[in-house]
């Protein structure tokens, strides 16, 4: 696992996913407040921690437009969480190039 957790994309790869955003979408329609910690750094990242174990949800956006360009979830209740959609959207681990 790298700094913001495991890299996950589309076989396709982002550029002709054309699904950004029912997959922003989904992302965000379970997500609390209450639950989680909303974190906008920059105008192309949206981060969500965990209230509950620190686990991370990092979603880096294309400059300028809403194209997810990099999905990273930590493990923990992110996994949990994601698991659905990641199925959903036939999104998989992304090989590490260490």
């Amino acid at each position: 696992m790298n700094e913001w957790g495991i890299a996950y994309e589309p076989e396709c790869g982002w550029r002709a996913f054309d699904k950004h955003q029912e997959l922003s979408e989904a992302i965000w329609e379970g997500l609390t407040h209450e639950q989680w910690l909303y974190m906008n750094f920059t105008h192309e990242s949206s981060i969500w921690e965990s209230r509950t174990d620190g686990s991370t949800i990092v979603l880096w956006y294309e400059c300028g437009v809403e194209r997810v360009e990099e999905l990273k979830i930590s493990g923990g209740l992110a996994s949990v969480y994601m698991e659905p959609i990641v199925k959903k959207f036939l999104l998989a681990p992304r090989p590490s190039h260490v």
